[in-house]
């Protein structure tokens, strides 16, 4: 994750002066990427051993849990894409909000 954030980082061509929103955007990713790999362990351990009702509670579960972090991340990126310049911001398009970290 470390090195998509550097990528994208220079992709961007992030300015000093959008440091601040930049690490808010990066905080918010690391925050939905913690919880994705958290209920990605709940949810292989009661596929391998959960009753059907089990794992149907699960996969529901991971499924709010998804668009929960989702919800956390936009204000973020919301702030980052504010304070982008045009050219930026037609590389963020291509850039984020997509992939597994919906950077």
């Amino acid at each position: 994750m470390e090195g998509r954030l550097a990528y994208l980082k220079a992709e961007l061509g992030i300015t000093e002066a959008q440091t601040e929103a930049w690490n808010g955007y990066v905080s918010a990713v690391k925050a939905r990427t913690s919880t994705m790999q958290s209920m990605h362990t709940t949810m292989m351990q009661a596929m391998q051993s959960g009753s059907a009702v089990e794992r149907m509670q699960a996969h529901t579960q991971a499924m709010e849990s998804m668009v929960e972090s989702m919800k956390a991340l936009t204000p973020a990126t919301e702030a980052l894409y504010k304070v982008l310049s045009d050219e930026q911001k037609k590389k963020a398009d291509l850039l984020l909000g997509s992939g597994c970290c919906m950077m």
